[in-house]
Parts: structure tokens; sequence; C-alpha cells
């Protein structure tokens, strides 16, 4: 179910997506990264491709999940999530903000 829920949160339709974005947000809370690797390179997938719906989906997605983030104690759990999605999240979201950018100037 992991695997396929988040391609499901892009082809779905708006108010099912918000559904699955739920969803994707309550399995992340015990699941991400450890248990859940494939999550992070889906949303990436999401951000790669060139539609603002879809973009809009992966930060509705991936936001609360990011939120519990700033109530944690610090642990080395805590550090380790941290670094992983800037390792893994923080350049594709650049680029997507990039892009976003640039399509509104021209």
């Amino acid at each position: 179910m992991q695997e396929n829920i988040v391609r499901a949160v892009y082809q779905a339709p708006d108010h099912v997506s918000i559904i699955l974005s739920d969803i994707c947000e309550l399995i992340a809370r015990d699941s991400f990264h450890e248990k859940w690797p494939t999550f992070v390179p889906d949303l990436i997938e999401g951000l790669k491709q060139d539609d603002p719906d879809i973009t809009m989906r992966v930060f509705r997605t991936f936001s609360p999940i990011m939120k519990k983030i700033r109530y944690m104690y610090r642990s080395d759990t805590l550090y380790l999530q941290i670094n992983y999605v800037i390792e893994n999240f923080a350049l594709p979201l650049t680029e997507a903000a990039g892009v976003s950018l640039l399509s509104r100037i021209l």
C-alpha cells in the first residue's frame, strides 16, 4: 500500500487527494524514513513533473510530516530525519521553486 499511495495522491481528484495526503501523514508518523524508504523519492518524482497541481499536492503531503520535526526533542533520531530530508529533498525542492519562479517571471 505504501508504494502506491503517493502516486495515488497525484492521480486522484482533488478531494480524494486531500484524504490520501492525510493518510500519508498518518503512515509517516511511525514509518518515516526507515520503514518507508520510497516515500521521499516518490515525492521527489512529483516535484520533477512540471505540473503546479502535483507540486501543491507534494507540499500538502510533506508539510504536516515536517511539522512534527519542529516539536520533537533533540535526539539522534531527530537529527537523522533532518539530515535525510536535507540530503534528499532540499535540492529537488529548490529546483522546483526555481522553475516555479521562472515560469511566473517569463
